[in-house]
């Protein structure tokens, strides 16, 4: 580990490894999607959107009723 990765403490050495951030590619499942019963559709919504703030690249596949629109990620809708 390198002295530039150490994070300093007062004056205890503390050797944590500094976050990096990694880019994912993550596909959420939503087999019903509504957004005003159950939590699926709420859950993978919210979810999908915080992730991608996150700068993850994410996919939603979901079959119908459809969430609200996300244009923050790709969306993959399957007919029934």
């Amino acid at each position: 580990m390198r002295e530039s990765d150490r994070v300093f403490h007062g004056t205890e050495k503390h050797s944590i490894l500094k976050f990096q951030e990694a880019v994912m590619k993550i596909c959420l499942l939503s087999y019903r999607g509504n957004m005003y019963c159950g939590g699926q559709g709420v859950y993978v919504y919210y979810l999908s959107k915080w992730l991608s703030r996150m700068g993850h690249e994410v996919h939603l596949v979901q079959g119908p009723p459809y969430t609200w629109d996300t244009p923050w990620c790709v969306q993959h809708r399957v007919p029934n």
